[in-house]
């Protein structure tokens, strides 16, 4: 590591200090049980691996370190109360998910996040958490969230959430690519049949019940 990159990550620790102490001040009991739910739900899957799960940047590892990185971000939200705490939440977000591309890979990495198709399911869930934090102080405003985005997106992602899966893990189940999975659920694509079939299938739904 080069001056630049130790001066870089020194501004990195820096922030995510400050960070967390934002979100310390705000409730230091519910930070405390977050730190203890966190810490749990990481010694819970730890504890259970499989050979595949232990296989550095195998795709059983990639669930084990979703789960994990879920479990931090879920105990931590409900520290979000205002956009200072939400701020503070979304770099401790950054800070678990440079974490979990360590557990993936078994590498130490550097102040930036490599980008890659093997790393889409880790920058999609810090993605989801940012948004669910916004719709928390939303809701603590006695405002609605706003409605999903599609009928697609509305049948699917609970059903994604249910089984732990990111859209990656559910193409991979239908056996189609990444790319084609997600054009669906953005509604960019209209698939061809046998694709529609497959991923519906995976899902566990009849190929009726996917929207068109």
């Amino acid at each position: 590591m080069n001056r630049e990159q130790r001066r870089a990550e020194h501004l990195r620790r820096a922030r995510i200090g400050q960070a967390v102490n934002v979100l310390k001040a705000k409730s230091p009991v519910t930070f405390a049980q977050a730190q203890v739910r966190a810490c749990e739900r990481g010694m819970e899957l730890s504890g259970s691996l499989i050979s595949e799960q232990i296989r550095w940047g195998s795709p059983e590892r990639m669930k084990v370190v979703i789960q994990a990185l879920d479990a931090q971000a879920e105990a931590y939200l409900d520290l979000v109360a205002d956009m200072e705490s939400q701020e503070a939440f979304s770099v401790v977000l950054e800070a678990f998910a440079h974490k979990a591309f360590e557990k993936f890979t078994g590498h130490r990495l550097g102040v930036l996040i490599p980008l890659g198709n093997e790393f889409l399911p880790i920058e999609q869930r810090v993605r989801y958490w940012v948004n669910e934090s916004y719709k928390r102080i939303i809701k603590q405003h006695g405002c609605d969230a706003p409605a999903e985005s599609s009928p697609r997106r509305k049948l699917i992602e609970p059903i994604l959430a249910h089984k732990g899966w990111s859209v990656l893990d559910w193409a991979n189940e239908a056996a189609v690519s990444h790319a084609t999975a997600m054009d669906y659920l953005d509604g960019k694509t209209t698939p061809y049949a046998d694709t529609r079939r497959k991923l519906a299938e995976a899902l566990g739904l009849a190929v009726e019940q996917l929207p068109k």
